[in-house]
């Protein structure tokens, strides 16, 4: 367990952290996501020990405030966007650079090898350890080579296997994928979470891609420009998002914002450039053509994704994006530049206020204002 209380960062005048309090649980896959610039990476580097605090604390498993330590005495594993690989080590001198760097220093002597007794003991534990790994990981039959001659995928397999080498309590790792190409970074992601479950210990996982954040953790940590606006289950922030910015970043397609207006009768939809209003806020998939709706748009683009079609229009009123998610049935039916009535189901909109903070307000007898 790592608790963080009433933390603080600030470099000059610019704060870049502001009162994070948040409690990451023995053994769990926890990822802090956000746009660049939200201030997850700092973050990350405080927990590491490569950044202080400007105030606040971090309490590990005995209740002790480790803000201050040393990072090598925290025993946690850094797995780092760019590898950090050495490039003139083998794979296998790379794996074995933790427990070399951890060892007695009799073993660190010149020519230990020849007049240190237990140094043979210490060679093959050694030897053993980068065995394991290497098999867990798949990557024996690269013990010999030099990172030039990995791909990224293996380059990355390497540098979890270095962090694994030394069985730290927690994994830190800052957008390890994001170097990879789409298709390995699905399949790395599904290894990365076998690797959890596998490892039974707490990863702490950075990353800007909303996708890797819903498919890998256990829970998310949403920051935007400092603050922690939501923590919770993938299912419960698609679902249940207490911030405007929550719901508009979780999720694809990109839910769809209508701005309204709260009157005697119902919600009113209003122009979109008005600078105070109330937030609409309703998922494609939950969205259908409707002959009879008041609200018109036009079709500008269809996507054919296989298993749906993602319909692109626009408002006829405010000229508005909104999106629809069909079934291929329904969504072959309809033709480019046609004008269509548009509903969704009401009970799974979102209403948030003018600072973007949900409401709880179901919605009812939505028009268009006058």
């Amino acid at each position: 367990m790592l608790k963080i209380n009433n933390l603080n960062k600030k470099f000059g005048n610019n704060e870049i952290l502001k009162n994070i309090n948040l409690e990451i649980k023995e053994g769990e896959f926890l990822t802090l996501v956000g746009e660049s610039g939200s201030g997850k990476s700092t973050l990350l580097r405080i927990i590491a020990g490569l950044e202080e605090p400007s105030q606040g604390e971090i309490l590990n498993l005995n209740n002790q405030d480790i803000s201050k330590q040393n990072p090598r005495d925290r025993n946690f594993a850094m797995v780092f966007q760019s590898y950090a690989l050495y490039p003139h080590l083998s794979v296998r001198e790379n794996l074995a650079m933790p427990i070399k760097a951890r060892a007695k220093f009799i073993h660190k002597l010149p020519l230990a090898s020849f007049y240190i007794k237990s140094y043979k003991e210490f060679e093959t534990h050694l030897e053993e350890k980068i065995e394991q790994v290497a098999t867990k990981l798949k990557i024996t039959h690269l013990l010999d080579k030099k990172p030039k001659q990995l791909s990224g995928g293996q380059c990355q397999r390497v540098a979890l296997g270095r962090a694994i080498i030394r069985e730290p309590n927690i994994f830190l790792m800052d957008e390890p994928l994001s170097n990879l190409d789409a298709k390995l970074r699905i399949h790395t992601r599904a290894e990365l979470s076998a690797m959890h479950r596998e490892l039974n210990k707490t990863f702490i996982y950075v990353t800007h891609d909303q996708s890797e954040a819903m498919t890998m953790s256990d829970r998310i940590a949403f920051l935007v420009d400092g603050e922690l606006l939501q923590v919770a289950s993938p299912d419960e922030m698609y679902n249940n998002p207490n911030h405007l910015k929550v719901a508009q970043f979780i999720g694809t397609p990109t839910i769809n914002t209508l701005c309204v207006e709260l009157k005697s009768y119902g919600f009113a939809l209003i122009n979109k450039n008005l600078s105070k209003h109330k937030s609409l806020a309703i998922r494609a998939e939950n969205c259908f053509i409707d002959p009879h709706s008041q609200i018109k748009a036009k079709i500008y683009n269809i996507e054919n994704m296989g298993n749906e079609y993602l319909i692109y229009t626009k408002l006829l009123k405010n000229d508005n994006n909104f999106i629809l998610s069909l079934n291929t049935q329904e969504g072959k039916k309809l033709q480019l530049d046609s004008v269509v009535g548009i509903n969704f189901d009401y009970s799974k909109a979102f209403i948030f206020d003018e600072e973007g903070k949900r409401m709880d307000i179901k919605l009812y007898n939505l028009s268009f204002a006058a």
